[in-house]
């Protein structure tokens, strides 16, 4: 006999559809926060209390033990997304070089030459 599938329908709110920008400028926006000092405040203050529920946990004889537990695995789960988030490297495109970076660059590698004995650098 087949198993039956279940299906859960969840409601998004309306604000929730539409990402705050593209893929590239949210992904730059998420790794900005690995160097921002609030981020690694509320980190430190969800660890902090991940700590408490955990001895609460052991320490409390008259604790929900299901709701305590249930709350130190999303505390966990939502600082291992945002720790993963945080640390992921953006993908470098190639692009060509604005005309005064080629300038630079040219006249860097005459000197190079020069110097080198006139070798291509």
């Amino acid at each position: 006999m087949p198993a039956k599938a279940k299906l859960q329908i969840v409601e998004i709110e309306k604000e929730d559809l539409k990402p705050l920008g593209s893929v590239k400028e949210c992904q730059a926006a998420i790794l900005s926060l690995r160097a921002h000092l609030g981020f690694e405040e509320l980190l430190r203050r969800m660890r902090l209390t991940r700590t408490m529920l955990r001895s609460r946990l052991e320490t409390d004889t008259e604790a929900d033990v299901a709701g305590l537990r249930a709350l130190i695995q999303a505390y966990g789960f939502v600082e291992r997304q945002l720790k993963q988030e945080t640390g992921r490297p953006l993908p470098e495109e190639p692009r060509q070089a604005f005309e005064e970076e080629q300038q630079e660059y040219d006249r860097i590698s005459k000197a190079l030459q020069l110097i080198g004995g006139n070798r291509p650098v």
